[in-house]
């Protein structure tokens, strides 16, 4: 339904998804008689989900800049992040033990990094993993996904499975083509130009002889009948 289409929707563009649930200080409990301590947290890496996901973009965003040029500079340039923090920063991720702990969930060495910093990477990485989708199509249930081979009401054309590689070389005025059985007659109600199968075809007010593809696009289109 319409209310679970739009969840999908908030999933994939990571609609107002908070930091506070994916950066947390969680209270780890100690030996007898002591206090529990507060650990910084994230979503281990192989979590389902955003949790995850920002789990393995922070690693590979923070390992990106540490191994790039002047990275205690670069990390600078974060609000908040002072060269002392940065310079931590930068030994934590050149430290192939410390980014599995990270990679597991603990956070608790970045603990010095503040609040904001977090919500920057994570707003950039929403930005870089989000997806937009069509979203009053998407949770529109009377636009259904349309099945392979079927015809498009409005055009006449066909729907046609295409896979990555073959999408460049996909031309859908030609390919998704279905009529072609020489012309028919048809009454032009609103003239227009029609450009399909490499040619531009004048459709004049009145009644016309014109290729069978070009007649149908315009009958469903409402701009002419059959005669």
């Amino acid at each position: 339904g319409s209310p679970e289409r739009r969840e999908i929707i908030d999933y994939l563009n990571a609609m107002a998804l908070s930091p506070d649930n994916l950066i947390k200080t969680k209270a780890v409990g100690g030996d007898t008689g002591m206090e529990a301590a507060e650990v910084l947290t994230i979503q281990p890496e192989d979590s389902d989900g955003w949790g995850g996901k920002m789990n393995d973009w922070i690693i590979q965003k923070l390992t990106g800049i540490v191994e790039g040029e002047k990275p205690v500079k670069k990390l600078q340039t974060f609000e908040g992040i002072g060269k002392g923090t940065a310079q931590k920063i930068v030994n934590i991720f050149s430290d192939a033990e410390q980014i599995e702990t990270i990679r597991n969930g603990n956070l608790n060495a970045l603990k010095s990094a503040p609040r904001m910093f977090w919500e920057t990477l994570i707003e950039e990485a929403v930005n870089e993993l989000g997806v937009h989708v069509d979203e009053p199509v998407t949770a529109d249930i009377k636009r259904l996904i349309r099945m392979p081979g079927s015809l498009h009401g409005k055009s006449g054309m066909k729907v046609v499975p295409l896979t990555l590689s073959g999408f460049d070389d996909f031309d859908p005025l030609s390919d998704a083509i279905v009529f072609k059985n020489g012309d028919v007659e048809v009454n032009v109600t609103r003239p227009g130009v029609v450009e399909m199968m490499g040619k531009s075809i004048e459709a004049e007010e009145g009644v016309q002889a014109m290729p069978e593809y070009a007649a149908m696009y315009l009958m469903c289109r409402g701009a002419a009948e059959l005669k």
